[in-house]
């Protein structure tokens, strides 16, 4: 069972928040892992009320943010691999769906590795305990994750207008669709992504 936490009516003014962040700008950003995404905006982002809807998830601990920002992805505008982790960015991963009803498709989706059945990355500590080289399996399982025939579909967080996502980075996911949808800023995919680590 995929560990997820989802969160629908997410907050109390989903139009406005979307209509805030179309105001702003997006462009191109590197991210984390050097790669180049586009479509980025750090505009008028919901980080208090999105952190104040998470927190009784999360009981005696403090959300710390560690990266935030709005993402489009355009029709035809296929990611650089087929699913991926994100544990360079932070232990926890939200993602809130600011599509209007009849903009929304797909969603997250949540996938083990055929070879190996692992449904997350490891770490370097795990993968020796396990008799692994580090520096031969990432290599290795990055180039794995490049090939949809490698993976097998665990779970989806479907898509909903004001529905709020969180999930370990350490989990192998992807969006759905994976070419992304529309074709401008005003119809394109659109999500609120945001990695935080929980501290006492």
């Amino acid at each position: 069972m995929v560990t997820s936490i989802v969160i629908d009516d997410a907050l109390h003014d989903p139009e406005g928040v979307r209509e805030d962040a179309l105001a702003h700008q997006f462009k191109q950003e590197t991210g984390p892992d050097g790669a180049v995404y586009q479509h980025i905006s750090l505009g008028s982002q919901p980080i208090e009320r999105i952190t104040s809807v998470l927190a009784p998830h999360f009981p005696g601990k403090q959300i710390k943010w560690k990266l935030t920002f709005w993402r489009q992805d355009w029709a035809g505008e296929l990611p650089h691999s087929f699913c991926h982790a994100d544990r360079i960015c932070a232990e926890w991963a939200a993602i809130y769906y600011a599509m209007p009803a009849e903009l929304c498709s797909g969603g997250t989706a949540f996938w083990s590795h055929t070879g190996t059945g692992l449904d997350h990355l490891p770490t370097d500590p795990e993968l020796k305990s396990a008799g692994i080289l580090p520096h031969c399996f990432h290599p290795w399982m990055t180039e794995e994750t490049k090939d949809p025939d490698k993976w097998s579909l665990r779970g989806l967080v479907a898509m909903a207008p004001n529905r709020l996502a969180c999930y370990p980075t350490k989990m192998w996911h992807s969006r759905l669709p994976a070419e992304g949808s529309g074709t401008c800023k005003e119809d394109g995919r659109m999500v609120w992504v945001g990695f935080f680590n929980v501290v006492e």
